[in-house]
């Protein structure tokens, strides 16, 4: 037999598993890719529509800070009926918007009549999950079921109250005058996918959001691990 056979063929055949190789590394950057493009998607899975008299809010997720257990929403709020001034593209009433879950600064914001519709502003609110579970973790806005033995270890089943709206007088008190509220379907946050479960009593608004990553993380995982 020749000497060199056996080493043409070692050679065809380490050329065949780079080839292979280099396939598959391909093929997962592909899916990856399409992936990504899927991301950031937001399903709405239930909630209570618009609203006609009233202020509809748009909540869009803008990070998430999993070591701090925290979220930061982006909130729109768009009066309707009697609460929008036409003419001037402005808030007819003022209002008061109180959020119990928020994490830092104040828990409140103040809208006043004469005020331009339009305006966004963030806020950061609790969120529960586990970091290490990366890259399968995901992250809850919520409470726990009212049947629950233990609320603080008990897992997120239920909306929980992202904000309250009242209607303030003239002279800055707060009234008791019925402020419907609506939800549109927010942007998602890329690399995330998103799905919202609110409802609406009289004037609040409950969340149920459930925040896990995208296929496309996924698949980066596993072209990182591909290639180490």
């Amino acid at each position: 037999m020749d000497a060199a056979e056996p080493t043409a063929r070692r050679t065809r055949s380490s050329r065949r598993v780079w080839v292979i190789t280099a396939l598959v590394v391909l093929a997962i950057y592909v899916v990856a890719n399409l992936a990504f493009a899927q991301s950031g998607q937001t399903k709405l899975d239930s909630g209570p529509g618009q609203v006609t008299n009233g202020v509809n809010f748009g909540l869009a997720l803008t990070s998430i800070n999993s070591t701090q257990g925290e979220m930061t929403l982006r909130m729109i709020g768009i009066p309707e009926g009697e609460f929008l001034d036409e003419r001037s593209g402005s808030w007819a009433k003022s209002i008061r918007i109180t959020m119990p879950f928020v994490t830092s600064g104040s828990n409140t914001a103040d809208v006043e009549a004469g005020t331009p519709v339009g305006g966004t502003e963030d806020f950061s609110f609790l969120i529960d999950g586990d970091p290490l579970a990366y890259p399968f973790d995901q992250y809850r806005f919520g409470v726990a079921s009212d049947d629950a033995p233990d609320p603080e270890t008990a897992p997120i089943t239920e909306p929980a109250p992202l904000l309250i709206v009242q209607e303030v007088d003239a002279a800055g008190k707060l009234t008791d005058a019925a402020v419907p509220v609506g939800l549109f379907t927010p942007d998602g946050l890329q690399g995330w996918s998103e799905v919202w479960a609110a409802e609406a009593d009289g004037n609040s608004l409950s969340v149920l959001l459930t925040v896990k990553r995208s296929g496309g993380v996924f698949a980066f995982v596993i072209v990182v691990l591909t290639l180490m």
